[in-house]
């Protein structure tokens, strides 16, 4: 499906070429006032099959507009007619019949060249995998959109690809790696669809923002998305968004300003279509927050049992026990929605399981693949030996044939030699003067025919040794070739072979590690919470707050180790794009500070030192340049129990480029062991809580960013790491 070759997509442009032309002159004839640009004779027709796009009467519909677009060669109205067949065997969920269906579709997309409804039909798809959760199976497909649609140059492709990995990671709850697909998708599209309404973007980036309760982020994208959006239904979702984030930020007056606006746009949206629960619930979610400001409690509570998923509705009952002064209830709430974010992250961490573990099972598939080849090797080479007996009985056959045909050659020649001598004996009894001239005349003839004789008994000897010669040089060319390739496949054999063991010896590493540092977590988050459920009404405050604060503590870790391993599935596969932008650099060191603060032991100083001013950017990736810092300063804190850890921003440490340092007071590293340290799986104490993936997932994002990573082996005071990344030659001076 994704290989079209150059012939078919020049005839693709000559038919859009032609489809131009007739459009540019049957324009005049057919007016085109309905939303979609087609017949205004098909638009009513195409409206009835897709509100009957769940049944039989839909798909005869369908047949009809198609039939229909055919005739008045509205190749547009021809896509649109597929679309309902496509849509029908969705909501079946027949996947034979909707891969089939897909194909139609995609095919008459490219033929009429509506790219557009390629890539509709293409998210679709992923759509219906996530729906049956195959999480693994969505995450493959959406991969070959940017791969696809750059060799063909499909501009739209790209966004959709970027937009459908956004999708599926905010179903998989990965907030984070979602808002970064989106803001992908959002560049591109600003940059190569002009045309696009990207309101839609803005929209699913302020739902992850008020799923992590970032409600100022929220507000800001929703604001930017009701600046340009062109759909009706896009607008009033984006303003119900708006009016969520307004009320959860306390500015009542604003949200009681835009409310009467967003119930009339949720009528408007859903007045001609089935209402979905996610719709139904926003409209419940808006009218809670309208009766807790009226002061409404009772409809106000009544309104929470319509609220999906459950985990938001814990969330919203906290808000109302909170309104009403009960904060023990309101607590219960939030610990229950505690729990149930808890069984969607450890789903998700099983499903990443599931995922590594079909992996696994592939390469050892692969492996047991290359043992057979190489026993089918052994058996070709037994076979080439036995060619090779071959060849040389042949040869001894073909010496043999030569050696009789000398024989003969000679009794040829004495059988004649004695039949001459039997006819001058019959002449000379004759008469005897006549003999002598006879005699003479058959000696000439005798050495005549002598002559010739030797030189054809010559020539065939000569004729012979050719042959031979070929033969013994042909076969020893063919051995010689033979044994060069024997050789070069037994050296391939082998290093596949060392590639093999070398392979599953890393996975056996890996699932050790893994196994153990997940377990670790879990065995924690389990037993304190068991202590909790079990003994909670015998603790005190003070206990009960320090296993929540290491249930939460171990939640992090797990949390860390699993996006740990997504990092560096994703740099390693090629597939991650850096978000080159524009970068405050202070900024991100004092984010970075801001983040791992609460971590560092008691009586430990965490300091900045910058040599840049406040004003100074650089133009790299935000995001992972505030990972390295981030993972660089919790080393530091894992190692240092007094003293002080520093930040430092320098310009002169590295001439041409951007220094990032952090160095402590901490128990430092040996220096046999700094080579090392890079490694995977490698950690000073195995003891301490960590993966030892941080440290090189550090070293191939700096790689990525056109710099480094590495330890200052002259520092003793404790350890001191130095990152780099590449500037340009105007961001070379300090502002400072």
């Amino acid at each position: 499906m994704w290989n079209k070759t150059t012939t078919i997509y020049k005839h693709i442009a000559l038919r859009a070429l032609s489809a131009m032309v007739w459009c540019t002159i049957a324009l005049p004839l057919h007016a085109q006032t309905n939303p979609y640009k087609i017949s205004d004779k098909l638009y009513p027709i195409y409206v009835r099959a897709h509100q009957a796009r769940r049944t039989q009467q839909g798909l005869r519909t369908a047949d009809t507009l198609y039939n229909k677009a055919l005739a008045l060669n509205d190749k547009k109205a021809q896509c649109l007619a597929l679309t309902i067949p496509f849509l029908y065997h969705y909501y079946k969920e027949d996947r034979p019949a909707l891969e089939k269906a897909l194909k139609n579709l995609q095919d008459k997309a490219l033929q009429t060249g509506y790219i557009q409804y390629y890539y509709y039909g293409a998210n679709n798809k992923v759509n219906y995998i996530m729906n049956q959760g195959n999480w693994s199976e969505a995450l493959h497909y959406t991969n070959q959109f940017p791969d696809y649609a750059k060799k063909n140059k499909h501009n739209y492709g790209i966004y959709t690809g970027y937009r459908c990995l956004g999708q599926i990671q905010l179903q998989r709850h990965a907030t984070r790696q979602a808002v970064q697909a989106y803001l992908q998708a959002l560049d591109y599209g600003q940059r190569h669809l002009p045309d696009q309404d990207l309101a839609a973007i803005y929209r699913h980036i302020s739902d992850c923002y008020l799923a992590t309760e970032n409600y100022g982020e929220a507000l800001d994208y929703t604001e930017k998305g009701l600046k340009i959006s062109k759909s009706q239904q896009t607008h009033n979702t984006l303003l119900v968004n708006k009016c969520r984030a307004l009320f959860l930020l306390g500015r009542k007056d604003e949200f009681l300003k835009n409310y009467e606006q967003a119930l009339k746009g949720y009528g408007q949206v859903n007045s001609n279509q089935a209402k979905d629960a996610k719709s139904i619930s926003l409209f419940h979610e808006l009218r809670f927050f309208k009766m807790l400001i009226d002061g409404n409690y009772t409809e106000a509570e009544k309104i929470l049992e319509n609220i999906s998923p459950l985990a938001q509705q814990m969330k919203l009952r906290a808000v109302y026990y909170n309104r009403i002064g009960d904060f023990k209830q309101a607590q219960e709430c939030l610990r229950k929605q505690y729990y149930l974010y808890k069984e969607m992250t450890e789903k998700v961490s099983e499903d990443a399981l599931n995922e590594m573990n079909a992996r696994l099972n592939n390469q050892r598939l692969e492996n047991e693949k290359q043992q057979t080849d190489l026993q089918n090797t052994q058996l070709e080479l037994a076979n080439t030996q036995l060619t090779l007996k071959n060849s040389s009985l042949e040869l001894g056959q073909a010496k043999a044939a030569e050696h009789l045909a000398r024989l003969n050659a000679d009794n040829y020649k004495l059988s004649f030699d004695n039949k001459k001598l039997e006819a001058r004996q019959l002449h000379d009894s004759l008469a005897a003067q006549k003999a002598k001239r006879e005699a003479q005349e058959k000696d000439m003839k005798t050495r005549n025919m002598l002559l010739r004789i030797l030189l054809i008994v010559a020539v065939i000897i000569i004729t012979l040794t050719f042959i031979y010669v070929y033969n013994v040089r042909r076969i020893a060319k063919k051995l010689k070739h033979s044994n060069h390739h024997l050789r070069q496949t037994i050296s391939e054999l082998f290093i596949a072979k060392d590639k093999a063991q070398q392979a599953d010896q890393m996975k056996t590493m890996f699932i050790q590690n893994m196994s153990h540092e997940i377990r670790t977590p879990l065995n924690a988050i389990v037993g304190f919470s068991q202590v909790l459920v079990e003994m909670g009404n015998d603790l005190g405050e003070e206990d009960k707050k320090e296993m929540s604060d290491s249930i939460m503590t171990n939640s992090e870790l797990l949390t860390t180790l699993i996006n740990d391993i997504l990092d560096i599935t994703s740099l390693e596969s090629g597939k991650y794009v850096m978000m080159m932008e524009p970068a405050n650099v202070n900024k991100l060191c004092r984010e970075a500070l801001d983040t791992v603060k609460h971590r560092k032991a008691q009586g430990v100083d965490l300091l900045m030192d910058s040599e840049v001013g406040e004003d100074y950017t650089v133009n790299t990736d935000a995001l992972r340049v505030k990972q390295v810092l981030i993972n660089l300063l919790t080393n530091a804190e894992k190692n240092t129990n007094h003293g002080s850890i520093t930040l430092t921003c320098s310009l002169q440490e590295n001439p041409g480029m951007l220094t990032f340092s952090v160095a402590d007071t901490g128990i430092g590293v040996p220096k046999e062991k700094m080579a090392e340290i890079f490694e995977r799986f490698k950690k000073l104490d195995r003891y301490k809580q960590g993966s030892g993936l941080g440290l090189s997932i550090c070293q191939m994002i700096a790689e990525r960013l056109g710099g480094r990573i590495y330890i200052d082996e002259n520092y003793t005071g404790g350890a001191r790491f130095l990152f780099t990344i590449q500037i340009s030659d105007k961001q070379r001076r300090p502002t400072k």
